[in-house]
């Protein structure tokens, strides 16, 4: 139906930008702040719908399929990418005395491995819902 390379080009750096934004803006400045349960199930995927919404609608229509593998692809590139630059940081900070050899890394990446399976439940969920909304739309503007 929609195919088109510009478009897809545009929605999959859109995503992979701003989900490394939101990602990067809650470690870094939110932490304290806002829990991490709230982030994860209210203010990312609201983030992340708002934009592919706002994309939608200025005209970068694509399949629902595609969206969402944008989707995905930009919440995975934006951990990989957090997680390059915490080990960069991890690496030149060095360990504190206190903690054994490659303790801060292996308590990133179970942090991280921890955060990217609640955020993958959020996001499925929200998939299946959008999903829902768009066949039920789809049937009642067909009757009109």
């Amino acid at each position: 139906m929609y195919t088109n390379t510009r478009i897809s080009i545009v929605v999959a750096f859109t995503n992979i930008i701003f989900s490394y934004l939101a990602l990067s803006l809650y470690f870094l400045l939110l932490n304290d702040k806002i829990d991490i349960l709230v982030f994860q199930f209210f203010y990312f995927p609201l983030i992340i719908g708002l934009i592919n919404l706002f994309l939608w609608f200025q005209n970068y229509k694509m399949e629902f399929y595609q969206h969402w593998i944008y989707i995905y692809l930009g919440f995975f590139s934006s951990v990989f990418i957090y997680l390059i630059i915490q080990y960069i940081k991890n690496i030149i900070k060095g360990t504190p005395e206190d903690f054994p050899p490659g303790e801060a890394n292996f308590d990133l990446l179970l942090f991280l491995s921890i955060f990217i399976s609640l955020q993958l439940i959020v996001l499925l969920l929200l998939n299946v819902v959008t999903y829902a909304f768009i066949r039920l739309f789809a049937v009642y503007f067909k009757k009109l």
